[in-house]
């Protein structure tokens, strides 16, 4: 039996009101298969929403079920079905507000669950500040490390002279969408990494990338400095893995190495503890 995707409504110290995401639980599979309980925390990239671009997250979420895993994926304010808070008042801090407000959603409703946390690209970055004990698991597909200096490259333009800016606000054509964001979302990025977060995480890492994206080089970094991290770079591929050009696409294989990664880390995950290996190249 598979589940529709159902809309939840979250409550949080710092929302101020109510932030919304859709839920989708894992097929229920048979008995003799793995009795572990998991479900994954989405955070979208920048400029997207819970689907994420051309629906990867929705894609993601359709292969998670198949293989018994949840999952949550939740508009940031300001985007998706959120969008009547206004992007123009994101910050980096309301967007980590509100992966905390979504990750204690899923403790306090799912507490005998393993938790995994999946972030693309900026929301990789987010979802970093998540390293929290009861975590089991981050996967960062094309992640941002260094936000002013990974966004700089993404907009074209400097994220220090976007800060110091006399304009009220900034446009931007993302491909995808278009938007609007004040200097203050730009002042409010700084030079904490994702490689700085997940030194202190405890849980198993997994990172993916596109071999022409600038972040082949951030998880190639981190694993430098965290061995036991593994990372897949996908031959040819781009931010989105090429997910606009149909004959290209590598999207598939991605979402199915993300989903067979997590299956095989909480089958592996006795008494809490991450089976620890050497990291493939």
């Amino acid at each position: 039996m598979y589940y529709t995707a159902i809309d939840v409504r979250i409550y949080g110290e710092y929302i101020g009101g109510e932030m919304m995401g859709k839920f989708k639980h894992g097929v229920e599979i048979t008995v003799a298969a793995s009795s572990a309980k998991t479900v994954a925390l989405m955070l979208h990239g920048f400029g997207t929403d819970k689907n994420e671009v051309n629906n990867f997250f929705v894609d993601l979420a359709g292969k998670l079920e198949s293989v018994n895993i949840s999952s949550l994926r939740v508009d940031f304010r300001g985007f998706g079905d959120n969008e009547e808070l206004k992007t123009d008042s994101v910050t980096i801090n309301t967007m980590v507000e509100d992966a905390w407000n979504a990750l204690n959603y899923l403790k306090g409703n799912y507490p005998e669950h393993n938790i995994v946390v999946i972030g693309y690209s900026l929301g990789a970055y987010i979802g970093s500040f998540l390293g929290v004990e009861d975590v089991a698991s981050f996967v960062g597909i094309s992640p941002v490390n260094d936000a002013v200096e990974d966004l700089s490259i993404v907009l074209s333009k400097s994220v220090n002279d976007l800060a110091q800016s006399q304009e009220e606000t900034h446009h931007f054509d993302l491909i995808w969408r278009t938007i609007d964001l004040k200097p203050g979302f730009f002042k409010s990025l700084s030079h904490s990494t994702t490689l700085g977060n997940l030194k202190k995480f405890k849980g198993d890492i997994q990172l993916v990338a596109g071999e022409g994206d600038f972040s082949s080089n951030n998880i190639k970094e981190i694993q430098r400095d965290i061995p036991r991290c593994k990372i897949k770079i996908i031959a040819g591929a781009d931010h989105t893995f090429n997910c606009f050009d149909e004959a290209e696409s590598s999207v598939e294989k991605v979402i199915t190495y993300i989903s067979t990664a997590i299956g095989s880390v909480i089958n592996n995950r006795g008494n809490d503890v991450i089976k620890e290996g050497p990291s493939p190249c």
